[in-house]
């Protein structure tokens, strides 16, 4: 069970950040800003790694893919990301000593590489969509995003949840673009979280949605299906 730990994290980190890191952050961040590319480390290997924005579109050459952004949608810089990461990872708590070094030991595989919302963080009734990564790396237990998120599953029972959430324990599977996602879904009192997964080079990629609004859920479907996850460039 510790070694389900050890590599089953980015749902957890990623599950019930949105809202609370935004109502931390004292600066808001203003449409005005979005314009701006995420910056990336210095080399090219990390920075292929990372991605880049181009306009409304995210490109990921390690993964090959790209994300294509509503116009109207706000693309959050770099410093967002790493403040919903910090505080989601601060926020897990395991149920005792052993499963919170699990924990910890899991926290340095992920990384959240891009986020975007339908308005400004912390209003409410938003919609976002975060982008994170796990280095899993090629071992027998994970061998798809299906794979991953069943011991998600399993790993929630081994940590310290909220009282109010809930979380289905059936793997379901969609496809945008020829590409098999593999979903499970997540509710809380501010609102439902949709995790996608796919695995690619080693790392589980994770398309979480939080969404209030059913219509919300379909315009953030609709990003996966006008975006191409067989891109090279």
């Amino acid at each position: 069970m510790k070694k389900v730990l050890t590599i089953i994290f980015s749902v957890g980190v990623v599950f019930f950040l949105v809202n609370h890191a935004a109502a931390q952050k004292k600066k808001a961040v203003s449409k005005k800003d979005t314009a701006k590319p995420v910056s990336v480390p210095k080399t090219s290997s990390q920075e292929n790694f990372a991605g880049v924005v181009d306009g409304k579109v995210y490109k990921n050459l390690f993964f090959n893919f790209k994300l294509t952004i509503p116009e109207t949608w706000i693309i959050q810089q770099t410093e967002v990301s790493e403040f919903i990461e910090k505080k989601g990872k601060e926020s897990l708590k395991g149920k005792n000593t052993t499963s919170q070094q699990a924990i910890n030991k899991a926290a340095q595989g992920v990384s959240i590489l891009f986020t975007a919302s339908k308005d400004i963080l912390g209003i409410a009734d938003n919609a976002v969509l975060i982008f994170a990564t796990e280095k899993v790396g090629p071992i027998p237990q994970v061998r798809n995003g299906h794979d991953y998120l069943r011991l998600s599953i399993q790993s929630y029972k081994m940590m310290q949840l909220p009282p109010d959430m809930k979380y289905s324990e059936k793997v379901q599977s969609e496809k945008f673009g020829g590409e098999t996602f593999y979903y499970i879904d997540v509710e809380r009192a501010g609102g439902f979280f949709r995790h996608y997964s796919i695995y690619r080079n080693g790392y589980a990629l994770l398309f979480t949605m939080q969404y209030v609004r059913e219509e919300d859920l379909s315009a953030l479907k609709k990003i996966l299906e006008a975006s191409d996850f067989a891109w090279k460039e």
